[in-house]
This record gives C-alpha cells, structure tokens and sequence, in this order.
C-alpha cells in the first residue's frame, strides 16, 4: 500500500497534462494572434491565425515562438502536422479541424510522453504515458485513463486492472 501516494502523483500528473491541447484562435491573445504562414515556394504571409484560410502544406509561427508545420485545410490543421511551443513541448501526429485526432505522439516540458490516439484534442483510445513516476499503458477516455490499464512503477511493481476518471476502480492487481 505504500506505492498509493505515488499512484495518486502519477493520476495527478496525467490529468494535469491536459492543459497541454492544440491552441485555437479564440484562445491566442491579441498580441499572439498574428503570425507567418510559410508556403513550401518560400512564399511568406503576416495574418492573424483566426483570418487564415489557407489550404495546402506549410508552417505557421506565431509571435509568441509556438509554431505549426503540416497540411492545412481551409486555415486549420488537418492530416499530419507538428505542433511545437516554447515550452518545449511538441506534439506530432494526426489533426482534424484543428485538434489533434488519430494517433499522434505528444512530449510534454517536463520530458514526459504520451503516444497514443486522440480524439477532439484529448487523449482517447489506446496510449502509453511515461514519465519519471513510471509508466502508464492502457485505455484512455476524456484525457485521463480510463478502462483496463497497467502501471509500471520505477522501482518494478506494477498494477495492472480497471481505471475510471483517472482513477483505479473495479478489478486490478498489484
């Protein structure tokens, strides 16, 4: 029972890995709104990321350094793309309407790392989260997991068993 505290740091880590999503236009501030479009003929445009409508491959960078390199259609990331911020933190993977869905593979600040499917943004499906508290492979839902799971502790445990809302719940084994 001593690895619960961990258990608990570890869900606490996960969910807090949420806030890292695809930045929307109504989230970008004024004064990070606009940025470069890059064309692959080196082609480059000043616009604002909410007034992009542009379709085809490229790369925009906003003026904050957060920077979006892949296909787009009608001005969203759609298909395969990379997002980096500044932070570090890098996402690469699947895009639909400007979140990332399908499989796609997401490395936080901290160095921690998820790769896995995605849905509307969140984590959903089947993924492997790791970090420095261990490693989480299994079922995802709503960006936490969710459903069967194991978790392998650094030190060589692990529980393998039921997840609900980030949690442990139902049948599971240490």
């Amino acid at each position: 029972m001593r690895r619960l505290p961990l258990l608990a740091a570890l869900c606490a880590v996960i969910v807090a890995t949420s806030s890292v999503s695809p930045a929307s236009a109504e989230e970008s501030s004024v004064s990070d709104d606009v940025g470069v479009l890059t064309t692959p003929d080196g082609g480059e445009v000043r616009v604002a990321f909410a007034n992009l409508n542009y379709t085809g491959v490229g790369r925009y960078v906003w003026q904050d350094g957060r920077s979006y390199a892949g296909e787009f259609v009608d001005g969203h990331p759609q298909g395969r793309g990379i997002e980096q911020r500044p932070d570090g933190s890098r996402y690469d993977g699947e895009w639909s309407d400007g979140a990332y869905d399908g499989s796609g593979s997401m490395t936080l600040a901290d160095g921690s790392r998820y790769d896995g499917q995605f849905e509307n943004g969140l984590r959903s499906g089947q993924g492997l989260f790791q970090s420095d508290a261990g490693r989480y492979e299994g079922g995802w839902a709503d960006d936490v997991p969710q459903g069967d799971g194991r978790f392998d502790y650094t030190d060589g445990a692990n529980y393998v068993g039921q997840w609900f809302s980030g949690r442990r719940n139902g049948y599971g084994a240490y």
